[in-house]
């Protein structure tokens, strides 16, 4: 609830500069005295020096995060664990001693049958 006190405050606040920075003194308004002021008083290159390299910073880290993750899904994509492209690791094939412990226990089973229908 504190928060969104806040934010109406703040809201109302910015609104009420809006509005008395619109009140006309002589020919110019308050907004376009500020303005003037501020692009008179030498503040204005350093601002926009900073704003620029602030900007540059944020592109910057945007691409390089981005190329970053990019890399890392198409790494992971083209890996051999990649969905759509994985192949187990298992070998089918039965062994020898398998197969003839298996072949041992049928010709037990069909030698028993034979020995029950005589």
């Amino acid at each position: 609830m504190g928060s969104l006190i806040f934010i109406i405050k703040s809201f109302v606040i910015t609104v009420f500069v809006i509005l008395m920075l619109q009140i006309k003194i002589g020919d110019r308004t308050l907004e376009y005295r500020v303005d003037d002021m501020v692009r008179r008083s030498g503040i204005e290159q350093p601002a926009q020096y900073l704003a620029d390299g602030l900007v540059r910073f944020v592109r910057n880290t945007w691409r390089s995060l981005t190329g970053t993750m990019n890399n890392d899904v198409s790494r992971l994509l083209n890996s051999r664990n990649a969905p759509g492209s994985r192949q187990p690791d298992i070998d089918l094939r039965r062994s020898a001693e398998y197969i003839k412990e298996q072949a041992e226990k049928a010709k037990e089973g069909i030698e028993e049958r034979l020995r029950k229908e005589e």
